[in-house]
């Protein structure tokens, strides 16, 4: 019975243990040793950003759709109320992106994001940066 119980109590702390290890070797980008005076392993470098296919990128019909349309990618945000479980009301807020469609201001955007929406706060992108209830 003492086993049994002392056996639950090392498993939740070498679970714990486990993940912290886990967590740090896949998040740390520091060399790591490997044993007490050992020398540390190599951590790769990445390639700079301008050095990963520079022809492709400029060329790609893709990048070129995506900065023409970026300009009218919006912001779209929600006040909502929602009912808890106890029956009161709690404020919410949804967020989520629209895109511009027309050129007097018609915004396509998700269902879930204007769902139950008591108002809608429209923001544009940088540099403009302007906001408007919509």
């Amino acid at each position: 019975m003492a086993g049994s119980l002392l056996r639950r109590r090392r498993t939740p702390l070498a679970i714990a243990t486990a993940a912290g290890l886990l967590v740090a070797a896949c998040t740390s980008s520091q060399a790591v040793k490997t044993g007490a005076g050992s020398t540390p392993l190599a951590v790769p470098a990445l390639p700079s950003p301008s050095a990963v296919l520079p022809d492709t990128v400029q060329s790609d019909p893709i990048v070129a759709v995506v900065k023409r349309v970026t300009g009218a990618v919006v912001n779209v945000t929600s006040s909502t109320l929602t009912q808890d479980a106890l029956g009161g009301v709690q404020p919410g807020k949804g967020v989520g992106t629209g895109s511009i469609i027309r050129s007097d201001g018609v915004i396509v955007t998700n269902f879930h994001v204007v769902e139950g929406a008591l108002n809608l706060k429209v923001t544009l992108p940088p540099p403009d940066g302007r906001s408007f209830q919509a």
